[in-house]
């Protein structure tokens, strides 16, 4: 298929079409795969300077004008499915082992005993 017959497709979104076909494709596509393929992300813009803590001297400098739509994209970080499936279930993931590790006592192999287990022998 070439790119001709894509202009000839009935697309839904004209801009997707646009956007696929456009130099920074490629770029944007993992710009957005770094979010997770979040549905609302959050877009920052500006700069942000990284010093040394001890010299003082000026290490990096990050500017939102260089990557794609000038802006950088992240999660928005909601755990409603109906607002963003990708965020939501990052979410549910997280909290599973953050439940898991409660009712196991922690991680790392602690010894401690768990809520379950000291419930269970109070009564």
């Amino acid at each position: 298929m070439s790119a001709s017959d894509l202009y000839s497709l009935d697309v839904e979104e004209p801009t997707a079409l646009t956007r696929m076909l456009s130099d920074g494709f490629e770029d944007w596509s993992k710009q957005v795969a770094s979010t997770g393929f979040c549905s609302r992300p959050v877009r920052l813009f500006g700069q942000a300077r990284t010093f040394d803590r001890r010299s003082g001297q000026h290490l990096s400098t990050f500017d939102s004008r260089s990557p794609p739509d000038s802006v950088l994209y992240v999660r928005c970080g909601n755990r409603r499915a109906s607002r963003c499936p990708s965020c939501s279930h990052e979410y549910q993931g997280d909290m599973w082992h953050l439940l898991s590790a409660g009712v196991s006592g922690g991680d790392k192999g602690s010894r401690r005993a768990s809520p379950r287990t000291r419930w269970c022998s109070s009564r």
